[in-house]
Order: C-alpha cells, then structure tokens, then sequence
C-alpha cells in the first residue's frame, strides 16, 4: 500500500511531446519513522507514480502507473532506473500476466532519506549537481559572449572599409 497519509504530489505539464522530461521536479514525502528500522513496515510502503495525459476536452487519458516499493531503496543511496508503467488492476486483469498490463516505462531518479547522514548526503549529491550545472552554463555563456564580440568585430571593420571618400558619379546632360 502506498503511505497511509495519501498525499499527491502533481508535476508541471509538458505539452506536445511523446517522450516528456520534467527537470528539477521533486517531492518530499514523509515517511513513519519506523519504516527506517523495521522490515516489516518497510515492506507495506510504496510511492504510486500515476501517468497521465493532459486532454483538452473531458478526463485526461490514463497512461499507466508505477510502484517503487521503498524496500527495494538500499542505503539510502540515490536509485535512477526504469519503472514499468502497469495498466490499472480491473475485474478483467484478474489472472492475466502482469507483463501483459505493461504499458510502457518511466524513468525516474528515488532517493529515501531517513536520518542526518544520509540528509547531508543527499544535500551535497545536489549542490555538486547544481555546480555542475553552473559550471556548464558558464562555459556556455563565455562561448556565446565569444561569438558576439566575434560578430560586433565584424561589423566594425565593415563599417570603417566602407567608401568613405570615393567620389559620387554624377551623370551629365
């Protein structure tokens, strides 16, 4: 069963693709404090990650969902893979294969934090990210402040080539 609390969390659209990418989107959950400690209340939690598509008109369309079950997260380490996307369980699934109800897959990034260290942890696995994104926009920005000073030359040394003190031809009657 997903937490007992129920609470949904919902990400920003992206709209008009196939293959969406929500970037820098999370959700902080909380989780009892026993879950850390004890197998067997480990074993009952889950977060359900539900797949829509956004519809104009009426209900949005149903793509699939994935479970990531919390005791499959070791050591409070960062887990990036792939999640099968299942179909709902209706009266008709009853006795079909699960891998007859994938829909699909979703890639995720799950990290379960539940004490001090594996907090720090977490929070310097984010700011290395975040320098290393800044880091890649730097370089980008220098290369783009390049090019620019690269075209405004240019337009410089045309404009002072241009035919200054050439005489105008005139036409005579």
């Amino acid at each position: 069963s997903s937490f007992a609390s129920k609470i949904s969390r919902r990400t920003y659209k992206v709209e008009k693709t196939l293959s969406p990418q929500w970037s820098r989107q999370a959700f902080v959950f909380d989780v009892p404090e026993k879950a850390s400690y004890d197998p067997r209340e480990t074993r009952r939690l889950s977060i359900l990650c539900v797949v829509k598509s956004s519809e104009k008109f009426g209900k949005d369309k149903f793509l699939g969902q994935a479970y990531i079950h919390l005791r499959n997260l070791k050591d409070q380490k960062e887990d990036v893979g792939w999640f099968p996307l299942m179909g709902k369980l209706g009266q008709r699934d009853i006795g079909r294969d699960s891998v007859d109800r994938v829909r699909g897959s979703i890639r995720l990034r799950v990290h379960w934090v539940h004490d001090l260290t594996g907090l720090i942890e977490y929070n310097c696995l984010w700011s290395d990210r975040r320098l290393e994104t800044l880091r890649r926009t730097k370089v980008g920005m220098k290369r783009q402040l390049a090019n620019l000073q690269k075209i405004a030359k240019e337009k410089q040394d045309c404009a002072e080539f241009s035919f200054v003190g050439v005489p105008a031809l005139a036409t005579m009657y």
